[in-house]
């Protein structure tokens, strides 16, 4: 969340934690926790020292037009800005007293799309690797 709030790549766009409402009213960053991150890291915990968790960053763009390819074009240009935020983010991560930690974004899709319009978005599924 820090990272990405402190990030001038982003400025202005708005960031959610946690999931309060079904979709943001607004362009908008949403991070959550995975579905199987409990689990995982518990099972982890048990089998090596390496501790992956699931991180869901959701993506929405507002578009009032009626093209489609309009608010496909925003919410990739959105995309890009998000993914640059996070490559810095990995370059550079916080002081975590010696924990080594390895980001990758595993998956990108749609979002359900036909229940939210005028805004269109993205779920990325990132796993984060630390050790």
């Amino acid at each position: 969340y820090d990272s990405l709030t402190a990030n001038a790549t982003l400025a202005g766009v708005r960031v959610i934690v946690g999931k309060d409402e079904p979709f943001p009213k607004a362009a908008a960053i949403r991070i959550m926790r995975g579905d199987d991150t409990g689990e995982t890291r518990l099972r982890a915990r048990s089998v090596s020292t390496k501790k992956p968790i699931e991180i869901i960053v959701e993506v929405w763009e507002e578009s009032q037009t009626t093209n489609p390819l309009a608010g496909y074009e925003k919410l990739a240009t959105l995309e890009g800005k998000v993914d640059t935020a996070l490559e810095a983010w990995a370059d550079n991560p916080p002081d975590l007293s010696g924990v080594s930690f390895y980001p990758a974004i595993t998956r990108r899709v749609p979002a359900n799309e036909e229940l939210t319009r005028p805004m269109v978005g993205s779920r990325a599924t990132l796993q984060i690797d630390y050790i």
